[in-house]
């Protein structure tokens, strides 16, 4: 794969991840791209003027995505694709399907 096919398939993978934590699947997070390697993740239920909206980000590096949970600051989680990588911020339990 060359680098622009990888770039075009990760773009695909964002694009189309959803992230469904709530009772009724509905989806409560919005993923804004802040560059083509870093993504802001928020809180759809906070005004998007409030800074308590931001959940965390996530960063791609080598291959992997990196994880900050605003949660737990002083931690990193590690996820191999995006979509468990952004799912691992709307849910309780930031490491479900983390790298280790």
């Amino acid at each position: 794969m060359t680098g622009n096919d990888a770039a075009a398939a990760l773009h695909q993978e964002v694009s189309t991840t959803s992230v469904d934590s709530t009772d009724d699947g509905s989806q409560d997070v919005d993923i804004v791209e802040i560059s083509p390697e870093e993504w802001c993740v928020r809180d759809k239920a906070v005004p998007a003027d409030d800074p308590r909206a931001v959940l965390g980000f996530i960063q791609r590096l080598d291959g992997a995505f990196e994880v900050t949970n605003l949660r737990r600051l002083r931690e990193r989680s590690y996820f191999s694709r995006f979509a468990p990588a952004a799912a691992s911020l709307a849910s309780r339990s930031s490491l479900v399907g983390a790298v280790r």
